[in-house]
């Protein structure tokens, strides 16, 4: 079978380095623009983006840190991974045979990888127990013990890495939490990054105790399906996406347009890039003059009202005509 283009970028040793550029390629777009983000979160190829954006790594250091780990990752043995519909405790409880949870991607939504057979072995348990899941279209078993000699041989990779220390703040998603001078700083870290489960929930409750705007810095709406299912609609001001999915690509700059929109909707201070020639023109005006009409519609007579101007009687006994005549309330 011949292989296409499509079916290439979708490689792991092809996707990781293309998701890198994009995002990080958007990132800086953004920040051009004056949004300015005072943190920042990546699930498992976004935090080498963070980190890059940070100035812990650089940005030549880690499109060629991605790129080798795309290629060990890659060259490990295939397996199978899939999403559950359950909280971490409950799918805990039905694992085996070398399967685990790779990534906790909201408070009843983790991932599961490992070798084929024990994910089939696992998903069978899921559907007697009724828990809904779905598998991914991956071809490896990511953030598993499948991904343990990968892990090794990155080591060497990320000692070769000059760090520096962040400029701005963003979360692991490894502990999912803020990431310090330490771990951001070790090769041990980053090489472990492929094979440790993405705490991704964890990251995205710690990220939101302020109520930000959220804004997903690549394709599609990942971000914004996490975080919906993990903060209250009170806890984030505005989710903004950037990016269609990749079956939307036509609308590319459609959403990017409406993108920024929405973040000067949400209070957001940004630059407004200068229009093309060949869009301004100009629009013209109704000549018509105000007319002042009143189309007010008047609500109904209040009942509390109605009721307070009729006669409420007495316990005692009233005679007739002094009740009709001289009404009294109690």
């Amino acid at each position: 079978m011949t292989q296409t283009k499509a079916d290439e970028q979708r490689e792991t040793r092809i996707a990781q380095p293309c998701l890198y550029l994009v995002e990080y390629a958007l990132a800086r777009l953004w920040m051009g623009r004056g949004v300015k983000p005072y943190a920042m979160i990546g699930h498992s190829v976004g935090e080498f983006v963070a980190a890059a954006l940070a100035n812990v790594i650089s940005f030549e250091d880690g499109l060629r840190l991605v790129a080798a780990r795309g290629r060990l990752m890659q060259k490990q043995p295939a397996g199978a991974m899939v999403s559950v519909r359950a909280d971490a405790e409950t799918v805990a409880l039905h694992l085996r045979d070398g399967v685990e949870i790779a990534a906790i991607n909201a408070p009843k939504l983790c991932v599961i990888s490992g070798p084929f057979e024990g994910v089939e072995a696992v998903c069978a348990a899921l559907a007697r127990s009724e828990i809904a899941f779905s598998r991914l279209h991956t071809s490896h078993a990511f953030h598993s013990a499948m991904m343990d000699d990968a892990a090794e041989a990155l080591r060497d990779e990320m000692a070769r890495v000059t760090y520096g220390t962040a400029t701005i703040p963003y979360i692991s998603c490894v502990t999912g939490d803020w990431q310090t001078n330490d771990r951001g700083t070790s090769p041990d870290y980053w090489a472990r990054h492929c094979r440790e489960p993405v705490h991704f929930s964890e990251g995205l409750a710690t990220l939101c105790s302020q109520r930000p705007v959220l804004m997903e810095v690549g394709p599609g709406r990942t971000l914004s399906v996490f975080a919906s299912q993990t903060i209250a609609r009170e806890g984030v001001a505005a989710i903004v996406q950037s990016l269609p999915e990749h079956d939307r690509a036509d609308v590319a700059a459609e959403s990017l347009a409406e993108a920024h929109g929405k973040l000067w909707v949400a209070g957001c201070k940004l630059d407004w890039p200068a229009l093309p020639a060949a869009a301004k023109r100009r629009v013209a005006l109704p000549t018509y003059p105000f007319q002042r009409q009143r189309h007010w519609i008047d609500a109904p007579p209040s009942a509390r009202r109605a009721a307070s101007e009729q006669t409420v009687s007495t316990p005692h006994a009233i005679p007739e005509a002094t009740a009709s005549s001289h009404p009294r309330t109690t």
